[in-house]
């Protein structure tokens, strides 16, 4: 388990009073009220308090950040947190556990590749498989996706011709 995980993206400030906009990358926004420390960098941050705006974002008021342009300083700053601090729901999985493990064959046992990326699409999120042949992406359903171990692998049930890229290039 990684340390430190990121939690969302400062985007924009908020008023006068040093308030900041945030893009949360947090399973809820929510989860956002429940986590006090946070950083940028190296430096640390205490949260005083949380709004969560209808369309998503967060306004954020961090101690020690009280006009503008101390907030305009973090502007499209990431910010994180200790992984202890952040809500989980029994059984998840941080993204950032997953990412880098190998995408293995659930019956077969063969490896196709690494995941690189997890895209969050409206719909349905994507895994992106690196392979040495290019990047293949998966829905993360169960159809696919049958075995999550953060120690073994991603083990998943491929489709006929999933992996065979650039195997026809006369199209």
């Amino acid at each position: 388990m990684k340390e430190y995980l990121e939690i969302g993206k400062i985007v924009n400030t908020h008023g006068i009073a040093g308030e900041i906009k945030l893009e949360p990358w947090c399973d809820s926004p929510d989860d956002l009220k429940k986590i006090s420390t946070v950083y940028v960098g190296t430096n640390e941050y205490r949260i005083t308090s949380v709004r969560i705006l209808p369309n998503g974002y967060a306004l954020v008021k961090i101690d020690d950040i009280n006009d503008i342009d101390a907030a305009m300083t973090l502007k499209n700053k990431v910010l994180t947190a200790h992984s202890d601090t952040i809500p989980k729901k029994d059984g998840a999985i941080f993204i950032a556990d997953l990412i880098g493990l190998d995408v293995i064959d659930a019956e077969s046992g063969e490896v196709y590749g690494t995941l690189s990326d997890v895209i969050k699409p409206a719909a349905q999120e994507l895994y992106v498989i690196t392979t040495p042949r290019g990047d293949v992406m998966i829905p993360n359903v169960d159809a696919f996706i049958k075995k999550r171990d953060t120690e073994k692998g991603i083990f998943i049930s491929a489709i006929p011709g999933l992996f065979d890229i650039g195997d026809n290039d006369e199209i």
